[in-house]
């Protein structure tokens, strides 16, 4: 049987992972679970602005909500650092059309 269990943006905190962790670990291992995951707050919003006024400090709040949020989880930067790079430079050559 399956469990699927959807969290949204506002669970994308340190505290709302920790409570992801709680809840796996209360169901029966004979479940096979599906998480599914939504944009960090604010991000769905933040992009669709972005798609209508295409500005670059649009783009940079995002990355830095999605720097922030590994700096809560203790996790390190250096492994989305090529991906934030690469769509800053992106959203400037956007912008610049």
């Amino acid at each position: 049987m399956w469990i699927i269990l959807k969290y949204g943006g506002s669970s994308q905190t340190l505290e709302g992972y920790r409570s992801v962790i709680r809840r796996l670990s209360e169901i029966d291992n004979d479940y096979k679970i599906v998480i599914v995951v939504s944009a960090v707050s604010g991000v769905t919003s933040g992009l669709i602005d972005y798609c209508n006024n295409r500005s670059v400090a649009k783009i940079n709040s995002i990355v830095h909500r999605h720097v922030r949020l590994l700096d809560d989880c203790g996790l390190s930067k250096e492994s989305l650092s090529n991906s934030f790079r690469e769509l800053l430079t992106k959203s400037i050559e956007i912008e610049r059309t």
